[in-house]
């Protein structure tokens, strides 16, 4: 039996973990009021006090202005580089991820065009940070970055997440930062508590689709729970069906690439999964 369904948006992060923003302050803002809490200066100390004064010339180069990206909100964090001197930074830590995990770091920058600097990704343990990844400032406009990586910490580690800014020579430069995030992808240390089926019991036509897709399933069981996922790894949508064929409307959604994953429901047993291009 064929059944038309609207599939409802579903936060997947209270079942996994996923699609979880880990930073608590990314935008340096609270209903449009200043706010650097969770964000320490290169000297080590908590961004609050420098935040509340605003004071021009602070030794650890660090100010917030009304200069945001396109997207909107009031506030951006400066690290201004000065020549020949250390790099200007704002750090923020996420404990708590013990295991193997997949992250998405999203940053907005500006670079003026007399600093070099970015988005550092390290990982912080037993006193001392090691990079994993970096994103460059290059743009003299407001301009998005992302970058995926793959971290694996031990109990003790902490995740580091550093803005910079340095200059060379007598010269000095601003980099801005906005809309700071760092999302918990999936986890491969939760996932790997999922049983696979050996075949693949679910077919998806047609794809590339245009409008909408119908996903088969080939499998007696009463419940399935299907999950689909945007090109980043984020859970966008889901559904709970004892139908086994299924149609999804896809209209809304912008051309791409798409995943999706089907279990059966009480034994979490993934039974199929693949990719969707909409076209």
């Amino acid at each position: 039996m064929k059944h038309l369904l609207s599939i409802f948006p579903f936060l997947l992060c209270s079942v996994f973990g996923f699609g979880q923003n880990l930073i608590t302050n990314s935008t340096f803002e609270s209903n449009g009021q200043l706010n650097c809490a969770s964000w320490y200066d290169a000297c080590h100390q908590e961004l609050t006090y420098l935040c509340d004064t605003l004071l021009p010339g602070n030794p650890c180069d660090i100010a917030f202005y009304k200069d945001t990206p396109p997207t909107g909100g009031v506030w951006s964090l400066g690290a201004t580089g000065i020549g020949n001197g250390f790099p200007a930074t704002a750090s923020t830590y996420i404990a708590g991820q013990n295991g193997t995990h997949h992250y998405l770091l999203n940053v907005w920058m500006k670079d003026d065009g007399q600093a070099f600097g970015g988005t550092n990704i390290a990982i912080r343990s037993k006193g001392n940070s090691v990079i994993q990844k970096t994103i460059p400032a290059d743009s003299p406009n407001w301009a998005f970055y992302s970058v995926k990586d793959t971290l694996t910490l031990l109990p003790t580690d902490s995740i580091q997440i550093t803005l910079s800014a340095f200059a060379a020579g007598p010269s000095f430069g601003n980099i801005y930062f906005d809309q700071v995030e760092f999302i918990l992808l999936d986890s491969l240390s939760a996932l790997s508590d999922i049983n696979h089926h050996p075949i693949n019991l679910v077919s998806v036509y047609p794809n590339p689709a245009k409008e909408y897709i119908t996903l088969t399933i080939q499998d007696q069981n009463t419940d399935h729970t299907i999950y689909l996922y945007d090109v980043t790894g984020q859970p966008i949508q889901t559904l709970i069906t004892s139908d086994q064929s299924i149609v999804v409307d896809m209209k809304d959604r912008e051309g791409g690439l798409y995943f999706y994953r089907v279990e059966r429901t009480k034994e979490r047993l993934v039974i199929g999964d693949g990719k969707i291009i909409v076209e």
